[in-house]
């Protein structure tokens, strides 16, 4: 396929007008006025795929694959691809832009796969700070937004040990210590809807934490 069955083809430079698709790099051989914005999708603090859209059209996607060594739960092997979006709205075809396979005598891939995880793991419980404030403002919808702020806040300090093992190695004694948190000011939040059909609070906390 020509990169003109496309959706990019409109925004990418004449010069490379003639170019097939998976030659044309879509950072770098677009006009100059044009430029992406990315958004992320991930599942357990990982990401799925990015779409990057231009004037609110997604134009191209890009698709990861992990493979965890079943025993340290780490990366071994992670590959990206990307695809345009043709202009009857389908997903092309897909072609391999970046691979990897650990080398488990290197220690800079060993350092990356502690480094990933502990990524993951942040993204995690960044999903879970958005998770818990917005139940605090369903819980106390009089309270201004400085109050909530200072609500969660002091929510995650108080599990901020485990918060900060959790996400440096794996820890999972968090998921304990949520579930036996009678605290009198997180019980409220922690037993209401965490927007997640039948799912509280704090069997969300769990979940991520058991992933």
């Amino acid at each position: 396929m020509s990169i003109d069955q496309y959706k990019i083809h409109d925004h990418v430079d004449d010069f490379f007008d003639d170019w097939p698709y998976y030659a044309v790099n879509f950072k770098t051989h677009l006009k100059p006025d044009v430029s992406f914005v990315k958004k992320v999708f991930r599942v357990n603090g990982r990401p799925t795929h990015a779409d990057y859209t231009f004037g609110g059209e997604v134009l191209a996607r890009k698709f990861f694959t992990f493979i965890d060594d079943p025993d340290s739960k780490m990366v071994v092997y992670r590959k990206e691809e990307l695809c345009y979006i043709l202009k009857d709205d389908n997903e092309g075809p897909k072609f391999k832009i970046k691979e990897w396979t650990v080398d488990l005598t290197n220690p800079d891939d060993l350092v990356f796969m502690a480094e990933e995880r502990a990524m993951s793991r942040g993204f995690m419980v960044s999903e879970l700070k958005v998770i818990v404030y917005s139940a605090m403002q369903n819980v106390y919808p009089t309270e201004t937004t400085e109050q909530i702020g200072v609500r969660a806040g002091e929510f995650f300090t108080y599990h901020g040990d485990q918060i900060t093992s959790f996400i440096q190695t794996g820890d999972k004694s968090l998921s304990t210590t949520i579930a036996q948190d009678m605290e009198p000011d997180h019980v409220t939040f922690l037993d209401s809807s965490s927007g997640i059909p039948n799912t509280s609070v704090r069997q969300a906390i769990i979940d991520k934490v058991n992933f």
